[in-house]
């Protein structure tokens, strides 16, 4: 839990966040607000550089259920992985905290795992 980590980086419920919110990555907020977690799909791309587009939320993987929260102007969101296949991350530097990050070889295999395709999208 985000206590476990020294005090509480993150704003409570409903706040609009503190000082050591606003300090925090976005990486390390992902990681310690919902876990077991790491940060993975478009995130985990973006961090390694893999492609140009800007990431405006910051998904990760979970064993727990599928959720969703907004820290700030932040959107952060958790897919639900079962256990066995919830492995290909690695513990990360980030600004002084380690965080867990995909690793980059299997980042661009979760995303396909979790969208709809293009014809069920296109249907709504």
């Amino acid at each position: 839990s985000a206590a476990s980590f020294g005090g509480n980086p993150l704003p409570p419920k409903g706040g609009r966040g503190n000082k050591a919110s606003q300090s925090l990555s976005p990486y390390v907020i992902a990681n310690r607000l919902y876990e077991p977690s790491y940060i993975s799909l478009d995130s985990a791309l973006s961090f390694h550089r893999l492609i140009p587009e800007t990431v405006y939320t910051v998904t990760s993987i979970t064993v727990k259920s599928t959720r969703s929260f907004r820290v700030g102007n932040v959107a952060y969101t958790y897919q639900k992985l079962k256990r066995q296949a919830y492995q290909g991350y690695r513990p990360i530097l980030e600004n002084q905290t380690t965080i867990l990050m995909a690793e980059p070889q299997k980042s661009p295999c979760g995303s396909p795992l979790f969208r709809e395709p293009r014809e069920a999208r296109a249907s709504l």
